[in-house]
C-alpha cells in the first residue's frame, strides 16, 4: 500500500467544497476524519512489536481493534469495512476483493481528548475522579477472563522494559547513554527485588487483558465522561499485562503534562476504587517503563519526520529526553512518612487529606472507605440500603486494623502514607505512632477543626459521599474526643478549615517534617 491510496482515499470522501477531510497521521497509521465518521488505517510497517506488514495481518488486526475497543467505547467503534479497487480508484465498503481494510468510527472532537484538555487547564479534578471510576469499572470487568501462560511471566514483564532500552541506546548520545544504563540497572535491580510481588499479582489474577497504551491521547471526554480508545490489539503480550502497568501509564503522562497533583489524584482515587494496594509495591517500576515506552515511540516519531534527510547531533530529542528525567525521578523515590489525619465529621479532613496526598505524593488510605470494603459495599454504596450495621464498635475496631495494616505495607515500600480517620481515641492515635517509630519514620498529627453551625450544614449538604456520618454523629464526637498527650502536640499541625484554605497545610507540615526540627 502506498500513500497513493491514502490520497485517492481522501478525494472519494471528498463530498463539497470546504468539505475535504482531515488527515491524520501517527507513527502506526493513518485516520481520515470526515465530519461524521472516521477510517483508520493501519500503516503497512514491521516494527518488530508489531507487524501489519501484509493485508491479512492488517485486517486481523482491525477485527480485534473493533472487539477490542468495544469494551471502552462501544458507541465510538462501528464495524470494519473493506476498501476496494485500485489505489487510484478505490471504493470505501465494497467487499469485492478487497485491498486494503480500515476501522470505521464514530468521530469525535479531537480535541476534547485528556492531552488537550490539560494543555488548556480544562482536566479537573472532577474530571479525574470520573477518570479514576471508569478505569476501575474497566479493570473489575475484565477480571474474569483466563490468563494465557505465557502473560505475567518474568520474560512477559522484563523483555519489553529491555527492547526500550536497547532501541533508545541506538540513538542517544553518551549523556542520555550514561542516564539510560542507571535506569536499566535500576529496572533489573527492582525486578529482582520484587519478583516475589509479581508473581503473586499474577497468582492473585491482577493480569488480564488490559487496554495497554492509556495515555492522555487515547482517552476522550464525551458528555463529562472519560472514554478510553485505541487500545493495543497488535501484541498480546502488551495488552495482558498487571492493572497496575494499565494505570501507569495514564498517572505518568498527567505527570509528564505537568500536573504531578492531578496525577496522583487519580492514583488514590483508583486505589478506593480498587483497593488494590499491593500494586504499590511495583508501582514505581511501571511508572519508568511507562515513561521509556514514551521516549521510544517519541524517538520512533522523530525518526519519521526526518524521513532520511539527516538527524544533525547525535541524541534523543527533547521530548524523549524530557521522559528520561522523568523516569530517573520515579527511580529516586522519596521519604516514606505518616500523616494522621485527625477531626470530627464535617471537619473537612477528607479535602485536606487529598490535597496533603497530592502535594506530598502519599497514598491516602480513607476509613470510610476501607470500613465499606470490610462489609464488601462500594464507597458509594448506602448501608443503610443494605441492612447491614457497619459502625459498631467490633466494626470500627477492624477498620483501624485494617488502616493500620495498610499503612504498614505502603511505608514498607517507601511511599508517605495520609491516613483519613477521625481519630478521636488517643489509644488508635498512639497505635499509629508506634508503627512509624518502629519503621523509623516520622509522623505527624493534622488537626481538622470547625464550628458546629458549619458542620451540621456541611453534613446535610453532603451527597455520594463515602462517609454516612450525620449532625448527631458530629455532636457525639466531640463529647468524646480526647485530647492530645504533650507528644502529640509538638507533632500536630491545625486547620480551622471554616477560613483557612486547606493548601496552606503543606506548608506547614514541611516545617513539622524539617530535619532541623529534629522530630522523627
Amino acid at each position: 500500500m502506498s500513500r497513493q491510496l491514502i490520497n485517492s482515499i481522501l478525494d472519494r470522501l471528498y463530498s463539497s467544497p470546504g468539505e475535504r477531510p482531515e488527515l491524520i497521521e501517527t507513527h502506526i497509521s493513518w485516520v481520515i476524519l470526515t465530519g461524521e465518521t472516521a477510517y483508520k488505517i493501519k500503516k503497512p510497517l514491521n516494527l518488530g512489536f508489531l507487524d501489519f506488514s501484509s493485508l491479512e495481518k492488517r485486517k486481523t488486526g482491525c477485527e480485534a481493534e473493533l472487539r477490542l475497543n468495544r469494551r471502552t467505547a462501544p458507541g465510538i467503534y462501528l464495524e470494519v469495512v473493506p476498501i476496494s479497487g485500485t489505489e487510484d480508484a478505490p471504493r470505501v465498503g465494497d467487499p469485492v476483493q478487497p485491498i486494503e481494510y480500515a476501522v470505521k468510527m464514530v468521530q469525535f472532537d479531537h480535541r476534547q481528548t485528556l492531552d488537550h484538555l490539560i494543555q488548556r487547564g480544562e482536566l479537573d479534578a472532577a474530571l479525574i475522579q470520573s477518570l479514576a471510576r471508569a478505569l476501575a469499572s474497566f479493570h473489575r470487568a475484565i477480571a474474569d477472563a483466563p490468563t494465557p501462560r505465557f502473560a505475567g511471566t518474568t520474560a512477559a514483564i522484563t523483555e519489553p522494559v529491555e527492547d526500550n532500552f536497547a532501541a533508545l541506546m541506538t540513538e542517544a548520545n553518551e549523556p542520555q547513554q550514561d542516564t539510560l544504563n542507571s535506569l536499566r540497572d535500576w529496572c533489573r535491580s527492582t525486578f529482582k527485588a520484587h519478583k516475589d510481588d509479581f508473581g503473586r499479582r499474577r497468582n492473585q489474577g491482577y493480569v488480564r487483558e488490559c487496554h495497554g497504551d492509556l495515555h492522555l491521547g487515547n482517552i476522550v471526554r464525551i458528555d463529562n465522561s472519560c472514554i478510553p480508545f485505541d487500545c493495543i490489539e497488535f501484541s498480546d503480550s502488551l495488552r495482558w499485562i498487571d492493572v497496575a502497568c494499565d494505570i501507569a501509564f495514564t498517572i505518568m503522562d498527567i505527570e509528564h503534562l505537568g500536573e504531578p497533583t492531578l496525577a496522583h489524584l487519580l492514583l488514590n482515587e483508583y486505589l478506593q476504587w480498587t483497593g488494590d494496594y499491593s500494586c504499590i509495591g511495583i508501582l514505581q517500576y511501571y511508572l519508568v517503563y511507562r515513561a521509556m515506552v514514551r521516549a521510544k515511540i517519541s524517538m520512533i516519531r522523530a525518526a519519521q519526520s526526518n524521513n532520511g534527510t539527516g538527524r544533525g547531533e547525535p541524541g534523543l530529542n527533547d521530548e524523549a529526553s524530557h521522559y528520561l528525567s522523568l523516569a530517573s525521578h520515579y527511580a529516586r523515590g522519596r521519604p516514606a512518612r505518616l500523616v494522621m489525619m485527625c477531626g470530627l465529621s464535617g471537619s473537612g479532613k477528607s479535602t485536606v487529606a487529598q490535597v496533603i496526598a497530592a502535594g506530598h505524593h502519599a497514598i491516602c488510605i480513607r476509613s470510610d472507605v476501607e470500613r465499606k470494603r470490610l462489609f464488601g459495599l462500594a464507597m458509594d454504596t448506602s448501608s443503610r440500603q443494605t441492612g447491614l450495621d457497619i459502625y459498631t464498635a467490633q466494626a470500627s475496631d477492624q477498620t483501624f486494623q485494617c488502616l493500620l495494616e495498610l499503612a504498614r505495607e505502603i511505608l514498607a515500600q517507601g511511599f508517605q502514607v495520609v491516613v483519613d480517620a477521625t481519630f478521636i481515641q488517643r489509644e488508635r492515635r498512639a497505635a499509629f505512632a508506634a508503627l512509624a517509630d518502629q519503621m523509623g519514620m516520622r509522623w505527624a498529627i493534622v488537626h481538622c477543626q470547625i464550628d458546629a453551625d458549619t458542620a451540621r450544614q456541611r453534613l446535610s449538604a453532603r451527597l455520594n459521599d463515602a462517609s454516612e456520618a450525620g449532625f448527631e454523629q458530629f455532636l457525639d464526637q466531640r463529647r468524646n474526643f480526647e485530647d492530645f498527650d504533650a507528644r502529640e502536640r509538638a507533632r500536630s499541625v491545625e486547620i480551622d478549615t471554616a477560613s483557612e484554605q486547606p493548601s496552606v497545610i503543606i506548608g506547614r507540615l514541611d516545617g513539622l517534617f524539617s530535619p532541623s526540627r529534629g522530630i522523627r
